[in-house]
Order: structure tokens, then C-alpha cells, then sequence
């Protein structure tokens, strides 16, 4: 966060710009990879967590009498967590394409700024994609460390239990999403700017 401050400070004194080094390509790929690594440990993290409320999971699922519903629910839950895990990983994937992309076009603007063109509205582009984009690497981290667990109290309510773990995933999704495509919004406009 220090690091994002300084840079938009220095950014507009027209020292440096957030992402421009002597070797952008390699600092982009690694601000790329750091995030995708930032993901796999929250990740990691939350399997722990999440693997004590698979076992009361599991044992709510031995006192239940229908096996239908049994292999139902186990199928259910095994999607819930599937579904989580491609989505965020998807969403990692087209934010390291960002991060690359926005330090090329950086790497762009210095070499207009070196050519003497006015690059102030560029810069300024180019801080504000940074900030969105993140934004949605934060919101993607949370997203990913995220586990949710079907909470069976009796045969009557699963149903309904199932059908509060759905939705609430799919409005977490739905959340993380749209800061991903603010991120590709704000991305675009910097872009256009060049």
C-alpha cells in the first residue's frame, strides 16, 4: 500500500511513473506472479479452516436417513467449492494479463514522455488503473480465501441450507466480478489515452 502511495506521489511530480523500472517487462511479471502466489497461500490458508467444517459437514451427513439426499449434498458441496476456485482463478488470470499489459503501455509512456510529449493525462490514466486493478487483486485474494460450507441442522431445512450457500456465493462472485471489470474499464480508458 506504501509502495502504491509513492508511486502516485512521485507519479505526480513527474519523477517516475508506478511501474517504470530499467526492466518493466521482468518487474510486471513479478508483481504477476507475487499476486497469483498471494492467492495460493490465502488459499492454503483457508483449506485448514475449511477442513474442520468439512468433518462436522460430514458428520451431520451420517445422520441423515435418505441416501439420495446424501450423495445430493456431497455432490452439492464439492460444486460450491469447484466453482469458487475456477472463478477465482480466472478472475487471477485476466488480472496478471492486466498487470502485464498496464506495465507495457507504461514502458510506452515513458518513451513518449522521453520524446517530449505531454504525458500528465496518461499518467494520471495509468495511476488510476493501477489503484482499480488493485482493488480487484485485493478483492480476488479475499474471494479466494473463501470457503463455503453447506450447514445441515435437519432433513428439512437442507433445502433451504443449500440454496443460502449458493446465493451467497454467487453474490460474492458477483461482487469480486465487478471490481475485475471496473479493473478492465479503468484499464481500457488508460489505453485509450496512449
Amino acid at each position: 500500500m506504501f509502495e502504491q502511495l509513492m508511486g502516485l506521489l512521485l507519479l505526480g511530480l513527474g519523477i517516475q511513473s508506478p511501474l517504470t523500472s530499467p526492466n518493466v517487462k521482468g518487474e510486471t511479471t513479478t508483481q504477476a506472479q507475487t499476486f497469483r502466489r498471494e492467492v495460493e497461500t490465502k488459499r492454503k490458508g483457508a483449506t485448514d479452516s475449511y477442513k474442520t467444517k468439512q468433518q462436522t459437514f460430514q458428520n451431520k451427513l451420517k445422520t441423515m436417513k435418505d441416501p439420495a439426499k446424501k450423495l445430493s449434498l456431497e455432490k452439492l458441496q464439492n460444486s460450491i467449492t469447484e466453482v469458487n476456485t475456477k472463478r477465482t482463478t480466472v478472475m487471477t488470470n485476466i488480472l496478471s494479463k492486466m498487470i502485464d499489459l498496464l506495465g507495457r503501455a507504461t514502458t510506452k509512456g515513458a518513451q513518449l514522455k522521453a520524446a517530449g510529449k505531454d504525458t500528465t493525462s496518461l499518467n494520471v490514466a495509468f495511476s488510476a488503473a493501477q489503484t482499480a486493478i488493485q482493488v480487484a487483486q485485493d478483492a480476488v485474494v479475499v474471494q479466494a480465501g473463501k470457503q463455503y460450507s453447506i450447514t445441515i441442522t435437519d432433513e428439512a431445512q437442507v433445502k433451504n441450507n443449500v440454496e443460502t450457500t449458493r446465493k451467497l456465493l454467487e453474490a460474492d462472485l458477483r461482487s469480486t466480478n465487478a471490481k475485475v471489470v471496473e479493473a478492465r474499464k479503468s484499464l481500457s480508458t488508460a489505453l485509450k489515452e496512449l
